[in-house]
């Protein structure tokens, strides 16, 4: 018999089996990234069938699905905006020298005398 005073069982982790974790993902791919309560029973009902499942544990399983997929989105986004700056870095060290090579042999018009100039007759 517990003793009153004794701290409660630790209560186990869930994890998932394979059945389930396809059925949260098919869902979750769906569309449906934060069910409300009656869809979070409708989905343990689901997951019942493959192995106990407690409701809180779909809730939170929802949960840090969004959330990984926000983490692994802003990595994208960052790792692409790294490569685009050391892109932008390459084109405009390699094209800052073409330019110095090029542009005193070429003779510009300020932009107000192209403007105002007549079209040249061909």
């Amino acid at each position: 018999m517990e003793k009153p005073n004794s701290p409660p069982k630790p209560r186990s982790r869930w994890n998932p089996k394979r059945e389930q974790i396809r059925i949260l993902e098919a869902i979750y791919s769906s569309g449906m990234v934060n069910p409300g309560r009656e869809e979070i029973k409708s989905i343990r009902a689901q997951l019942q069938k493959f192995g106990e499942v407690g409701e809180a544990s779909v809730h939170y399983w929802f949960q840090n699905r969004k959330s990984r997929e926000k983490r692994r989105h802003r990595q994208l986004q960052a790792a692409q905006r790294s490569k685009y700056s050391a892109d932008t870095r390459v084109l405009s060290s390699t094209s800052s020298t073409s330019t110095t090579s090029t542009s005193t042999s070429v003779q510009s018009k300020p932009m107000t005398e192209i403007h105002n100039s007549p079209p040249a007759n061909t």
